[in-house]
């Protein structure tokens, strides 16, 4: 019952995050992944040796010819027809323009969802790859079990790596050995992500769940940065007061680690040819069953091994020194437990040797990067593209069978918004419902992945619902001949097109003014925007039918008046109406609950408009509008967790108030 108390705490603890999570995912088009994809990307069983091994299986970082996939975090709904901001580190090479970098989408208001960003605008020819088949580590290959080798295919490299060092190993032993009823929450959270991530027998039935079939099991992985840590405070306690079984136990650890480094270090050192003959590539390929072509394909060149065998012996070498190391701080921090008063010197030890550790194994991140000017170099290719968009948005016309294979190579997603330009399909988590239905309507092939990524047919470009999210620039591989079309930038397989607007229209504006609206389900205004009947000329916008019932009716004689627009912020816009008989202001931004909106000071209800838009009512003459985004879900998940803060604090008080109670000699 405590253990289910201190759950729920938890969770309660994390509402701040949970609750707005969960309401994006309801208003996604995201799906779960099969059962089969999941185990197939499941880490193998060896990847346990890289629990002491750093950068067994390679360092993310140093691998070339790797294109990344990009780890995109919640977009919350501005994200879905807006532009998600994004967190880039960009490097100059050769003229500017060949920019090759991963792209963590953080969180960006609703109004991204329509929006986005992209990078690496010209990638190389012989870096191209299909990123589901990217170049791995042999080492990767070998781990994997035989006839398994799409799982090491698949695999991200990063989550491969679930190393925490021999230190954080050693104590983990020590907790779980001196206090096993303390440590038992801990060690079931942990061997619950390993083995969800390794799929292990019993655990791989949660694959087929929801929520848990939504991404790759190595992601799991997460909740072990959070056992560890736990695992390892229990041991350095109980070998602090000199626990005689933690001792123990943890000293004979580091003797088996130390020994077992020092052994691979010499068999590296002794005989390499062991681990790189001639015919390992001939040698993997019989183990998996695969054509030797296709190892050749997703293997290093092979030159890689003198630099792989350095790798292995440099981890090996770390590994005996820091388990060495951890032997003389366990008999060091014994010493000063019973020699010294002052209860923080005994953990001294352990923590110089995770500072050492940490700098050793994360040295390549922590070292400065000279960029040698600004954080986004100048860039022929993307200013190109931002001054053909002009405000409006970015879509990429793939014709490959991947449905992504063009889409890296043009300006890859989400590096674009460090340049101020916007996209229509931005990578994001959770991809907005509404604009996904209105995509793969009007083009079944933009579809990837329980979202959309593209067009895929030179006819789409056209379309009207294109004119409704003011896409105003279209990039391609290949040179096209389309009447709303102007080529504004051609260089080798990568072209640069302006979308004009249609006639009658002077520019694909971000907000209009309609005079009236019509009431409809969300069936019907699908069909209206995907069957090209609605655009920016048309008269009227298709809203709900309770909106549309209290909408003022309009005379023959309508004015729009003149609109500005301008935003301060990615969670807000402020637009200015003038001299314009009212209507309802269609807004090109994708719709989400979390939008709010004030007209001339006052409450305005913001409403799905065209399906996928959004809109509201304003009245005649001289109008000030503000929309914000503000989800009642971060209130109530904000609410929940301070609670939860709250509870904490207090129990934790009361625990020590009566602890020094109890302490306290009885007259």
């Amino acid at each position: 019952m405590r253990c289910a108390a201190w759950i729920c705490l938890g969770l309660a603890g994390a509402a701040v995050q949970l609750i707005p999570t969960a309401e994006l995912s309801l208003l996604s088009t995201r799906q779960g992944r099969t059962h089969a994809d999941l185990l197939a990307e499941s880490l193998p069983t060896a990847t346990l040796a890289g629990l002491a091994l750093p950068n067994l299986f390679g360092a993310p970082q140093a691998a070339e010819g790797n294109n990344k996939n990009n780890n995109n975090t919640n977009s919350p709904p501005l994200g879905g027809l807006g532009g998600g901001t994004n967190n880039h580190r960009a490097q100059k090479k050769q003229a500017g323009d060949n920019n090759n970098s991963n792209s963590n989408n953080t969180n960006s208001p609703p109004l991204g969802g329509l929006g986005g960003g992209a990078n690496n605008p010209r990638a190389p020819k012989n870096n191209q790859a299909n990123p589901q088949t990217p170049t791995i580590d042999p080492v990767v290959i070998w781990a994997t079990p035989g006839g398994q080798i799409e799982s090491a295919r698949r695999a991200n490299p990063i989550e491969w790596n679930l190393y925490v060092g021999p230190i954080i190993l050693i104590l983990a032993l020590a907790g779980i050995l001196a206090s096993p009823t303390r440590a038992a929450p801990a060690l079931l959270l942990l061997l619950a992500s390993i083995g969800f991530a390794q799929g292990w027998p019993g655990i791989r039935l949660l694959y087929h769940l929801p929520l848990f079939n939504a991404g790759a099991p190595a992601r799991a992985l997460s909740v072990a940065w959070v056992a560890w840590p736990w695992l390892a405070a229990l041991g350095a306690q109980a070998l602090a007061v000199t626990h005689l079984r933690a001792i123990k136990g943890a000293l004979a650890l580091a003797v088996v680690l130390a020994v077992a480094g020092l052994t691979l270090g010499q068999h590296l050192a002794e005989s390499p040819e062991k681990f790189f003959d001639g015919d390992w590539r001939a040698a993997t390929a019989l183990v998996h069953g695969a054509a030797l072509a296709e190892v050749e394909a997703v293997t290093a060149l092979p030159d890689s091994a003198p630099p792989i065998i350095a790798r292995l012996a440099d981890s090996a070498q770390r590994l005996t020194l820091l388990s060495a190391g951890g032997a003389l701080a366990i008999a060091l921090g014994l010493f000063l437990s019973l020699r010294s008063r002052n209860h923080l010197l005994p953990f001294l030890p352990y923590l110089l040797l995770l500072g050492a550790d940490g700098l050793l194994t994360s040295r390549e991140h922590l070292d400065p990067r000279p960029l040698g000017g600004p954080l986004f170099p100048d860039s022929h290719t993307m200013s190109a593209i931002e001054q053909t968009a002009r405000g409006g948005r970015l879509l990429r016309l793939d014709e490959s069978a991947s449905g992504i294979g063009d889409v890296l190579r043009l300006a890859r997603p989400n590096l674009a918004t460090a340049w101020g330009i916007k996209e229509l399909l931005p990578y994001v988590v959770f991809p907005n419902r509404r604009l996904v239905e209105v995509m793969t309507t009007i083009d079944p092939g933009s579809a990837y992945r329980g979202g959309a990524s593209r067009i895929s047919r030179p006819e789409v470009i056209g379309h009207p619902a294109l004119d409704l999210f003011a896409v105003t620039c279209i990039l391609s591989t290949r040179e096209l001949r389309h009447p709303r079309l102007k080529q504004v930038l051609a260089q080798d397989e990568f072209f640069v097109y302006r979308r004009q607007p249609p006639a009658g229209l002077s520019s694909l504006d971000s907000a209009w003014l309609v005079p009236r609206a019509v009431g409809a389900s969300r069936t019907v205004a699908l069909g209206l925007v995907t069957s090209g009947q609605l655009n920016q000329l048309t008269d009227h916008c298709v809203v709900p039918a309770k909106a549309a019932d209290e909408a003022p009716v309009r005379s023959a004689t309508w004015e729009a008046g003149s609109l500005e627009s301008s935003r301060p912020a990615p969670d807000r816009m402020d637009l200015k109406l003038t001299a314009g008989d009212g209507g309802w202001l269609v807004i090109s931004e994708a719709w989400y609950p979390g939008w709010k909106a004030t007209v001339n000071g006052a409450d305005v209800e913001v409403t799905p408009a065209n399906h996928a838009l959004m809109a509201l009512p304003v009245p005649a003459g001289e109008v000030v509008v503000r929309l914000f985004y503000e989800p009642s879900s971060v209130r109530l998940g904000t609410v929940l967790s301070a609670l939860a803060a709250l509870f904490a604090l207090v129990h934790v008080l009361r625990r020590r108030r009566r602890a020094v109670a109890t302490s306290r000699p009885r007259p």
